[in-house]
């Protein structure tokens, strides 16, 4: 199949876009972004070029600007451009050189999405990325929805090129005579992303090139999609659902293939771990378990002959499990599965994940409390000026009650640096130079 057939066919079966539809190209100068704007122009869509200059790379950062401008002004497309005073950025938001690069870079691409009437914003992801993304994933322990890797839409930010490969987009832009600028710290082999990318991925490509990792991706995109909503309908089947009370018919629950994924999926929703889960399994499945009581911050579980019933507990604050470590070395015994990488700053692929925490080398051997969170508990969180109460942030993110009672926050010296899922304090933030601990929660 032809390079631009294989970004139609994409965008076609993941109905990223509609024909013709006005669409904003990150378009930083490089391969990807250049085969994506030449792709989408060949379709006949609408677009409006996108350049960010971070004034980073001394003159190459000058360089790049200046090849997206003459690109643009040959082909006649519409640009728009910015500069970023990072520093300036870091030292008022107090965030990582990566983090306030991106923050950057899609706030302002949000921001032209209303200025110039577009529809989606279009970035140049493409397969040896998914393959990259579902190594990683894989190597650190996930579930489906992790295995999944890139999704080919995520809000506004659609990704057309999830069909073709790093060779066939340098095989396209030779065959057009289209030449691009290349970021050279793309190539260092040395940690994390780039190593998977530059020496990992290659020796898998040569073993096996018919792209059956992408199948296995594709498959695992559609099975969660499916597993999503036939785990709404088991639920719906087996629960009784009277008010704050829940009652879970063991003859229904085990009637289903994979029982104990569903079970899982049931009382993870009140704050009950995959351990419990398991432990849970064994009680329903026997009939010394009968009688037995499994509690979670919000909820308890009450095992009877025939039926468990979950319920809010009357006062989830009594419930006070803490859980002492040290970093690098992470308990299994841990309610949350965590895993723990030590990577140099250089070499950090930051994401704007709240279940992922990058903190300082220095928190390395300092000892660790993870708990649930208690009303009088603050922060100092990343980009504000002080410290607030978890409570507050809990309301300014929207959190539910049944949310607040099954948060989860990691303290250190008696101060609370994380509560995933939702921020991270500035007090072990990561400095240029040196090592980053990366804390990821395992889905």
């Amino acid at each position: 199949m032809a390079f631009i057939d294989k970004i139609s066919s994409c965008i076609e079966k993941y109905s990223l876009l509609e024909p013709g539809a006005r669409v904003l190209v990150a378009l930083s100068g490089g391969a990807d972004s250049v085969a994506l704007l030449l792709s989408l122009r060949a379709l006949e869509y609408d677009c409006v070029a996108a350049h960010c200059n971070f004034h980073l790379r001394g003159n190459d950062s000058n360089r790049d600007a200046s090849f997206v401008a003459d690109l643009c002004a040959r082909l006649g497309i519409e640009l728009a451009t910015i500069d970023f005073d990072v520093p300036d950025y870091q030292r008022r938001h107090k965030v990582s050189l990566e983090m306030a690069c991106r923050e950057l870079r899609y706030d302002w691409f949000e921001r032209l999405l209303g200025e110039r009437r577009c529809c989606a914003i279009a970035v140049g992801h493409h397969a040896d990325d998914r393959k990259e993304t579902f190594i990683i994933n894989a190597l650190r322990g996930s579930g489906i929805k992790g295995l999944s890797s890139i999704k080919p839409k995520n809000g506004n930010v659609v990704r057309p090129m999830l069909f073709v490969s790093r060779a066939d987009i340098e095989a396209f832009l030779e065959e057009h005579n289209q030449p691009f600028v290349t970021d050279i710290t793309n190539l260092s082999i040395d940690f994390g992303r780039n190593k998977v990318r530059n020496r990992i991925l290659p020796e898998i490509n040569a073993l096996f090139p018919d792209n059956a990792m992408l199948r296995t991706i594709d498959s695992l995109l559609s099975c969660n999609e499916f597993y999503q909503g036939a785990l709404e309908s088991a639920i719906a089947n087996c629960c009784q659902i009277d008010g704050d009370v829940v009652v879970v018919n063991y003859r229904k629950l085990l009637a289903f293939r994979g029982y104990d994924a569903l079970l899982y999926g049931i009382v993870s929703r009140y704050g009950f771990n995959a351990v419990q889960a398991d432990e849970l399994l064994q009680a329903v499945t026997s009939p010394d378990g009968v009688g037995r009581i499994f509690v979670s911050q919000s909820h308890r579980i009450d095992v009877g002959r025939k039926a468990f019933t979950i319920s809010l507990t009357e006062n989830g604050d009594t419930l006070a499990a803490e859980y002492r470590f040290a970093l690098p070395d992470v308990p299994a015994e841990l309610p949350l599965q965590l895993s723990v990488e030590v990577i140099p700053f250089s070499s950090v692929d930051f994401e704007r994940n709240p279940l992922v925490a990058y903190l300082d080398s220095s928190i390395v051997g300092v000892p660790l409390v993870l708990r649930h969170w208690r009303r009088a508990d603050r922060m100092h969180p990343f980009g504000l000026k002080g410290s607030k109460l978890l409570s507050d942030l809990f309301a300014d993110a929207k959190y539910d009650s049944l949310q607040k009672r099954n948060a989860w926050v990691l303290e250190a010296a008696g101060e609370v640096i994380w509560v995933p899922g939702l921020r991270t304090s500035d007090r072990y933030r990561c400095k240029p130079g040196g090592d980053v601990v990366v804390v990821s929660v395992i889905e």
